[in-house]
């Protein structure tokens, strides 16, 4: 799993990696579910919110449009739009976005 801003990987799967699941954060990126609502850190697995990634990965902004940068980017963090939840092994899996997005030969 991963995006464009991100470097095109943050999760990555093993071979043992549970059906559905987008894997286990790479090394090097730190990873946080944050409530939509209530801006906290899901902190218990089997919640969901959304995924927000750092590291040295992670775009500095957007060309020459300072207020996606400012949306997508929080003090260094990357707020995905993709909402998940983590289980007891800390295996990820996206079950919803927050905005919906399709892009098609780089056209929204």
């Amino acid at each position: 799993y991963g995006l464009t801003e991100c470097s095109g990987l943050g999760f990555v799967q093993f071979a043992n990696s549970k059906y559905a699941s987008i894997g286990s954060p790479i090394a090097n990126c730190k990873t946080r579910l944050v409530d939509p609502v209530t801006g906290q850190d899901v902190t218990t697995s089997g919640k969901t919110g959304e995924i927000w990634l750092s590291g040295p990965n992670i775009m500095k902004g957007y060309h020459n449009n300072e207020q996606a940068t400012n949306e997508t980017l929080q003090d260094g963090w990357l707020k995905t739009g993709d909402i998940a939840y983590f289980d007891d092994d800390f295996s990820f899996f996206i079950t919803d976005r927050l905005k919906e997005l399709i892009k098609v030969k780089g056209f929204q």
